[in-house]
């Protein structure tokens, strides 16, 4: 019996189900035979032929898996999200004002279940908060692509960095549904940022990883081909490791798993040089360890080993810190900080001649010649700042929109971190100092996609839509005077 939802079951013939997988695995093996023979002769490398066939055949499983528990297959597109993002380079098909990537593809198979479930069951698109500011948050970016030098790369942006992310949240809303499914979905984003961190050790010693200056001096971009965009996911999610660590939601043996996970993580967020990210993880902790008595203890007993690890970390790469944190000590001189600050000036002389429409995502490396200070020596690609980006891109509207939409959700947290049931508590703490972490790690750098690729802002709607789930969970909870 294949169960396609609740209340609609397929039975099949064992027979007819051998068929139907031979048929299936008999046309695969035909196609994969052709696509691989095309891309030998045309002289494509090996490992190019590998991630095509991986991404097929990882589609086909995804594909079945949305049937049968589409909370599994949201669990296992947010596990699969590093090792796609570095395959994003490979596959970047363009249709009009669409960039079709893996993630697009996994997204549409999430998005047909959906709709499946949708028709079959006569299932209700569940109300949320956010509806009404996702959609002028979204049609005032549509608005601001007619303000576009390049129109069309600045849709493909919004595609990318807004569109697909809320598909996503909407998907989540609507099929996370009960504690069960939530902790899963945490489960997957610890498994995803610990594939990620995995892999930038791999940098770390592998050849690509070693710069003129020695092997500490690479700044681990890890799977997002920059290390701020790397630096911002570690951001969001971190916060859910040190509540994984103390809470008891999980096991032993997953908490401790958790720890390694952890360690491994801020290892790897050290590695990106990200100044302003380390300012984020300050105030996410300094939240978090306000907040839960618990932590506060943890961190009481594990002074000693804090201590132990900041100097071994101080011995290996104090020397880089010691080069990249003057220039936040001293605004003179041609260096980071006053760049920025240079960059920021002509960004609000930008903003300030285009206040209602913008000049379109991804617009602003086109724009910035022409608002450049005197003083400026750096042609900047972006802001280094995602508010004034987001202002200058689809004007003053667009992020009063987005504020509010994170300011919703950061409000929803605050009662929910009040509530006697340890797992809502724990769960929303967590995603409350991950949404106050990047709102701090945002005033130093953030773009909503970065050569078109939206993880980043993809994680960001992942924890905006567990606190829309988990604000209902609470409601439902109560409703059944189980709270």
């Amino acid at each position: 019996m294949i169960t396609l939802s609740n209340n609609f079951k397929i039975k099949i013939n064992k027979i007819l189900l051998i068929v139907i997988i031979g048929l299936i695995v008999g046309t695969l093996s035909i196609f994969l035979s052709f696509l691989l023979e095309q891309l030998i002769e045309s002289g494509i490398r090996f490992y190019y032929v590998l991630a095509a066939l991986a991404s097929i055949v990882g589609s086909v499983l995804l594909f079945f898996l949305s049937f049968y528990k589409i909370e599994w297959a949201v669990a296992v597109f947010i596990i699969s999200l590093p090792i796609i993002s570095r395959l994003k380079t490979l596959f970047l098909p363009t249709i009009g004002p669409f960039e079709i990537s893996i993630e697009t593809i996994f997204l549409i198979i999430l998005l047909f279940a959906w709709f499946t479930k949708i028709v079959v069951n006569k299932q209700k698109i569940i109300k949320e908060p956010l509806g009404i500011w996702i959609t002028f948050f979204f049609l005032i970016g549509l608005i601001s692509i007619f303000s576009a030098r390049y129109p069309l790369e600045s849709s493909r942006v919004l595609f990318a960095g807004v569109i697909e992310p809320v598909i996503f949240y909407y998907i989540l809303i609507n099929n996370i549904r009960n504690q069960k499914s939530i902790k899963l979905v945490i489960c997957a984003l610890i498994f995803s940022i610990c594939i990620a961190s995995g892999y930038s050790f791999f940098q770390l010693f592998s050849k690509a990883g070693f710069s003129s200056h020695g092997i500490l001096e690479y700044r681990l971009p890890s799977v997002y081909y920059n290390p701020n965009i790397f630096a911002e996911s570690l951001i969001l999610t971190i916060p859910l490791l040190f509540m994984g660590i103390i809470s008891q939601i999980f096991s032993s043996k997953w908490r401790k798993f958790t720890l390694f996970v952890l360690l491994v993580s801020l290892f790897a967020l050290m590695m990106t040089y990200s100044r302003g990210a380390i300012v984020a993880l300050a105030v996410s902790i300094l939240f978090l360890l306000i907040k839960n008595a618990k932590l506060r203890k943890l961190v009481y007993k594990m002074i000693p080993l804090i201590i132990l690890i900041l100097v071994l970390q101080w011995s290996l790469i104090s020397n880089i810190f010691l080069r990249r944190l003057p220039t936040a000590a001293y605004l003179a001189g041609p260096n980071a900080i006053i760049e920025r600050l240079y960059g920021w000036e002509g960004s609000l002389a930008m903003m300030k001649d285009h206040f209602l429409t913008g000049i379109g995502l991804e617009m602003f490396k086109y724009n910035y010649p022409q608002y450049m200070v005197s003083k400026a020596t750096i042609h900047l690609e972006g802001t280094h700042n995602l508010y004034l980006d987001i202002a200058i891109a689809m004007g003053v509207f667009g992020l009063i929109f987005f504020l509010i939409i994170l300011g919703i959700s950061i409000k929803k947290c605050f009662p929910l971190t009040k509530t006697k049931n340890f797992f809502i508590k724990d769960t929303s703490l967590a995603l409350s100092a991950s949404l106050i972490g990047y709102s701090t790690i945002a005033l130093f750098m953030g773009e909503l996609a970065h050569k078109h690729m939206f993880t980043n802002m993809l994680l960001l709607w992942t924890i905006i839509g567990l606190i829309i789930v988990l604000d209902r969970h609470k409601k439902i909870l109560e409703k059944q005077k189980l709270l």
